[in-house]
């Protein structure tokens, strides 16, 4: 059987770095143009200290699903998958009545510290439904891990491990490990068509098991966290810090804040309803979800406060997690 090594490399080993920030008070047209020039379809969002607030993506961009929003996004994608670059005057018109990154970015940002092994980014991208996590060094920014960077370095120890398997200890080296190295002309080495076949060969199979993992991975933590979340209670600290949570966004110029991610399986439609949307969502919540909604009803409802909710991922085309915030704009 092979083995791979790929859980013993550390983050850092795979992430990119420096990464490029935005501030949480820049425009939405900063985003697009930070995204653009990078060819990435998110960025995180930094303090002045470079410590992370929370990461904006494409999809933040997009706002609501009216037309002229999905109008909008598709229209800048476009230009990012044709390498194209944008006019002052084009990324202002694009990005017209978006507020600033603060009222669009995911918070807070999901980071791994780059000393942590490559496995650890992968069950936070597994586990929270995300294409890419921050890493922290000394809790600042040092750069970024992507889903893709992780399938390549699974598929590269994949392949490595299939090479270790195939290939004669007398290849170059003895099998006493003794090096025997010496200059082969071009014409003895292996580099026929067959081998490059296998090469991609090996890394298709380990594409695809990293994905399958990652799958599973996300389906067993997503299934303990439902059963946890059905069963438990609201206590009163935790509702007293969803309240300071919010007061601090308004401080900070926020007119909504995220109170609670949870997988859409929570719902006893899968989602639908929020999706939709319908008005009566809130009667398809089950389990710490209707009692957060609960609370909101009796105390926070009369006050003024709303409550809003948003398919936040949608693995496989399907809903995943559900963001509810409180809104008082």
């Amino acid at each position: 059987m092979m083995t791979t090594s790929t859980s013993y490399q550390f983050t850092r080993d795979r992430m990119t770095s420096p990464a490029l920030t935005v501030g949480p008070d820049d425009p939405a047209a900063e985003v697009v143009r930070v995204c653009l020039s990078r060819q990435i379809t998110g960025v995180p969002v930094a303090d002045v200290d470079g410590r992370p607030l929370g990461v904006v993506s494409i999809v933040d961009l997009r706002c609501n699903n009216d037309d002229k929003n999905i109008e909008r996004r598709n229209a800048w994608l476009r230009l990012a998958a044709d390498d194209e670059t944008m006019s002052e005057a084009d990324l202002e018109a694009l990005t017209q009545g978006l507020g600033p990154v603060r009222e669009l970015m995911a918070s807070p940002a999901i980071s791994v510290d780059e000393d942590a092994p490559i496995i650890e980014a992968a069950r936070l991208i597994s586990k929270h439904s995300i294409k890419r996590v921050v890493v922290t060094r000394k809790g600042r920014i040092s750069g970024v891990v992507t889903r893709a960077d992780l399938l390549r370095a699974f598929s590269e120890e994949t392949a490595k491990a299939h090479s270790r398997d195939t290939i004669p200890a007398s290849n170059g080296h003895a099998a006493n490990g003794t090096d025997q190295t010496t200059s082969e002309p071009v014409e003895a080495l292996d580099v026929s068509a067959n081998t490059f076949r296998n090469m991609v060969e090996a890394y298709q199979r380990g594409k695809k098991d990293m994905e399958h993992r990652l799958a599973s991975e996300m389906k067993q933590r997503q299934q303990a966290e439902v059963e946890e979340l059905l069963a438990a209670p609201l206590l009163e600290p935790e509702w007293r810090d969803l309240i300071v949570k919010a007061q601090h966004a308004a401080e900070r110029g926020g007119t909504e804040c995220v109170i609670m991610r949870f997988p859409a399986h929570l719902c006893d439609d899968y989602g639908r309803a929020i999706n939709l949307p319908d008005p009566n969502w809130l009667s398809s919540l089950r389990g710490k979800p209707a009692l957060l909604a609960k609370r909101w009803d009796e105390e926070l409802k009369p006050l003024g406060f709303r409550l809003a909710a948003r398919i936040a991922t949608f693995p496989n085309g399907m809903p995943g997690d559900v963001e509810m915030s409180l809104v008082w704009r």
